[in-house]
């Protein structure tokens, strides 16, 4: 990574071990200690805001959660996530894929990349509530 320091490696490093699609600088900690990884907090809150800034991670920004990250996607990405839960479903839809396509050729442009989250009520497959 250009511009990475080595701590900000490590965390990224770190965040690719994760099992879950979203994390915070806690969690993130939590998983450091239970690896017998030796990184301050304070080391890890420096090295999420680098990994920000170099296009690594993203904060998602919810008024209901507190503050979360995620890692961003290459290529094509989209998610439908619930505004109630915050359970997210990655979907891949080819009529999504064309309209962006569309979008971008009329005015005169090529997607070489798409992060695109629908926010809905409910997601009947994975949510819990009504």
């Amino acid at each position: 990574m250009k511009n990475a320091t080595t701590y900000d490696q490590m965390i990224f490093k770190v965040i690719n071990e994760l099992d879950t699609g979203d994390f915070t600088v806690t969690e993130i900690f939590k998983f450091c200690l239970a690896k017998g990884y030796d990184i301050p907090q304070s080391m890890i809150y420096k090295a999420v805001a680098n990994l920000v800034k170099l296009g690594k991670i993203q904060k998602i920004t919810s008024n209901e959660r507190s503050c979360r990250y995620e890692k961003c996607d290459e290529g094509k990405n989209v998610k439908l996530i619930c505004t109630k839960c915050h359970k997210e479903l990655k979907i891949h839809d080819k009529r999504i894929d064309g309209l962006l396509v569309t979008i971008a050729s009329e005015n005169k442009r090529k997607v070489a990349e798409s992060n695109l989250k629908i926010y809905v009520s409910h997601i009947s497959r994975i949510c819990q509530h009504d």
